[in-house]
């Protein structure tokens, strides 16, 4: 518990920091492709010709930097959320299918499975705080073979984050329950284009909140926590995976809360795609949950039903004990039937006798005796 109340506190406060101070490189005007330097050529100086005025100069002034203000903004639009704008590339879509088998696993079998499901929730952790800290501490110029290590890296670290709660499974529940509450955080964020909590900190905070409080519940409704994490986690995590290789729009709400790295320009616009994305995750979640209520019904997460097998020590001390119960039945069951036996020859011998032989042949010679004499 106290390790577990380390991670939080030190997520919680990275966080706040990653949105109160936002990291910010010393030339604010660099886009994300490259340091570009204005190479507009200066106007020729004709000694015979003079400024009319100082309107003009000021006008021709405020045109100029108009111009560059609006082709400064339309380079910042076209910050390559996809990685590329034209084509799906090999790297999104290796991340895309991951996003998409992950989710069918949580939505299917997210509660059955165990260690499986704990080394899921690791990898997701660990590698989203891992790419939280890459994207918002990004250089202008980017980072060596930019595209590979923003997936690479992440990746890596996540593969040990999945083994470190495979092992820990311990606190790797209320880890199922902070990554359930983070989830439903972002995915109620996104509803509204500038975000329904629009203030940075305040949503920094109802963020850390949401993964504080569903982590707590863990303790005390630990199967409707893991089951509702589990499906929710799979249903977004699915529609992620879809929009990553579908490109509607709906990463960039993600984006625009967790990204806050002044080059990155991310704007998030709600189109029919985005919201017909927003209520399917709604649906696979809610058939998702009733699916894995239904197949667990009566099971505990982590604890497995099985036939009991005398082996080692403890079978045969089970075994013994067995022993003994079946000797003391077979001995209870013989003294009964003794008793039964002894009884039933008690019986006999009280009952009167039948009429013997002899006495009917007497009768039967003291007839033929009679009739003798009466001749």
């Amino acid at each position: 518990m106290k390790l577990l109340s380390l991670i939080l506190y030190v997520i919680l406060l990275n966080t706040l920091l990653l949105y109160a101070y936002p990291v910010i490189d010393d030339d604010q005007s660099a886009n994300w492709h490259s340091l570009t330097k204005d190479t507009t050529p200066s106007p020729t100086i004709d000694p015979t010709h003079t400024i009319p005025t100082r309107s003009k100069t000021t006008t021709a002034t405020a045109t100029s930097t108009s111009s560059s203000t609006n082709s400064s903004s339309s380079q910042n639009d076209s910050y390559p959320i996809y990685g590329n704008d034209h084509a799906i590339t090999t790297q999104m879509a290796v991340l895309g299918s991951v996003f998409i088998v992950l989710g069918l696993y949580l939505v299917g079998f997210g509660f059955r499975g165990f260690r499986v499901t704990l080394a899921v929730f690791g990898f997701l952790a660990i590698g989203l705080v891992t790419w939280v800290g890459l994207t918002n501490c990004q250089p202008a110029s980017g980072y060596i073979n930019n595209d590979i290590t923003m997936i690479v890296v992440p990746a890596g670290v996540g593969v040990a984050g999945a083994i470190l709660f495979f092992v820990l499974w311990n606190i790797g529940f209320y880890l199922i329950g902070a990554v359930g509450g983070l989830a439903l955080a972002l995915y109620i964020c996104c509803w509204k284009e500038n975000l329904v909590i629009e203030n940075l900190v305040a949503r920094a905070c109802f963020l850390a909140a949401m993964c504080v409080a569903f982590a707590a519940m863990t303790f005390f409704l630990e199967r409707y926590v893991i089951l509702f994490a589990t499906s929710f986690v799979g249903a977004y995590l699915f529609f992620v995976g879809v929009d990553v290789l579908a490109r509607t729009g709906y990463v960039a709400g993600i984006r625009s809360i967790i990204d806050r790295n002044p080059l990155h320009a991310v704007h998030y616009s709600l189109g029919r795609d985005v919201y017909i994305l927003l209520a399917f995750t709604i649906v696979l979640f809610l058939i998702s949950f009733a699916w894995q209520s239904l197949i667990n019904h009566g099971r505990y997460f982590g604890i497995r039903y099985t036939q009991q097998h005398h082996h080692g020590g403890g079978g045969l001390k089970s075994a013994a004990i067995t022993a003994l119960a079946a000797a003391a039945t077979a001995a209870a069951a013989t003294h009964l039937a003794d008793e039964h036996h002894s009884s039933h020859h008690a019986s006999r011998a009280a009952s009167p006798p039948p009429p013997s032989e002899p006495a009917a042949a007497s009768s039967h010679h003291e007839e033929k005796h009679e009739e003798g004499d009466h001749h």
